[in-house]
């Protein structure tokens, strides 16, 4: 019997017929599931006692997953060979389409590094989204924030892209924690959608850098007084937010978003974190998880679980427990220690010992070069 070779024309004839698939779980589910597998397929490679059902196993995998795997492999790849080849860039740029920025949902505190986080909103407008770089130890950090947001290509984030790009950002001449922002012209609802919005990203990118003021004029002359000044207000660091996950549109991967509500106490945060509902953003603590107690000590917040023994070293547990950090440090919280787990270590985080909280969210392997 001859081989039949099929044109790709009748290929692709043949996979258009195929019939439409949807799927009602939510990203937070399907990113579960997926976090799941990865660990029970590196367990799987440790409990095989025979080369040859191995090397099936490998054969199987690869008809089944060959265009997936080639193609991870072939963008991590990419990815590093394009970073090492930035040189001396203002921002590494990633030039293929299909790599994403490495990134992970903390910026440890302990980091020697300076450190720029911006607020971006996602493409619907609806929640800010806070992202992390690594800066440098040469220039004002208002310049390296104001690097960051000219050159960013937000859209590798599938967030919107940034309102700031004719404003002129600098430090007050009077005052080093103070930001004068100069706009050719303030148009909050075709940028921002609402002042609500306008004032969350504000906040979002220069709380992070201890800055406690922000002053907008229009159209002003740099260190002039004018007559053009708009308004004024206050910037605070700690805002008593919860944080919950975000999915980029196409991405499996959660950024850590701070709520829109503010909370009064470190406990109403936590509930809403399982059991509260903000549009677009997951629960960052799955219901089957039972806190058992939140102990207050000074700046030492002690979480009990009652089921932790049950937890799965995850990346879903790592992220989780990383959310609860940062929603510790909103609380003036400087370490959380976490109890009821067998395992010492989840994911990067040593929970053998109280944990530092972190010191901005979303960390993305990008750096801003002097």
């Amino acid at each position: 019997m001859k081989n039949s070779r099929w044109s790709d024309e009748q290929i692709k004839k043949w996979i258009s017929e195929f019939p439409k698939v949807e799927d009602s779980r939510s990203s937070f589910e399907i990113w579960n599931n997926i976090t799941e597998k990865k660990r029970k397929r590196t367990i799987l490679k440790f409990i095989v006692p025979s080369a040859s059902i191995v090397a099936l196993t490998a054969a199987v995998t690869f008809v089944v997953f060959p265009l997936s795997n080639s193609k991870n492999e072939q963008t991590q790849y990419s990815y590093n060979k394009k970073a090492e080849n930035a040189g001396n860039s203002h921002l590494t740029e990633i030039q293929t389409n299909e790599a994403s920025p490495k990134y992970r949902s903390i910026v440890p505190n302990s980091s020697t590094e300076q450190i720029i986080t911006v607020g971006l909103l996602d493409e619907s407008k609806q929640h800010v989204v806070p992202l992390s770089f690594k800066g440098n130890q040469f220039e004002p950090a208002v310049k390296q924030i104001n690097d960051v947001l000219n050159k960013i290509d937000v859209k590798r984030f599938n967030l919107s892209a940034f309102a700031f790009q004719d404003a002129d950002i600098y430090e007050s001449k009077s005052r080093s924690d103070e930001v004068i922002i100069n706009f050719e012209k303030l148009n909050i609802k075709d940028r921002f959608h609402n002042e609500q919005n306008f004032k969350e990203v504000l906040k979002e990118t220069f709380r992070w850098q201890n800055y406690k003021k922000v002053r907008l004029f229009t159209n002003e002359k740099q260190h002039v007084p004018s007559e053009h000044f708009v308004s004024e207000f206050q910037i605070k660091k700690l805002l008593k937010k919860a944080y919950f996950l975000f999915f980029p549109k196409n991405s499996s991967n959660p950024l850590l978003v701070p709520s829109k509500n503010e909370y009064e106490t470190i406990e109403e945060a936590m509930n809403a974190m399982q059991k509260g509902k903000e549009d677009g953003l997951e629960p960052s603590i799955n219901n089957s998880v039972k806190i058992k107690q939140l102990k207050k000590d000074d700046e030492l917040l002690t979480v009990t679980f009652d089921n932790a023994s049950k937890m799965k070293n995850t990346e879903h547990t790592e992220v989780m427990l990383e959310a609860i950090l940062m929603t510790a440090k909103e609380f003036g919280f400087k370490k959380v220690k976490f109890e009821g787990f067998d395992a010492k270590k989840i994911g990067n985080i040593d929970i053998s010992k109280p944990v530092e909280v972190p010191f901005s969210p979303n960390f993305i392997d990008l750096k801003v070069d002097a």
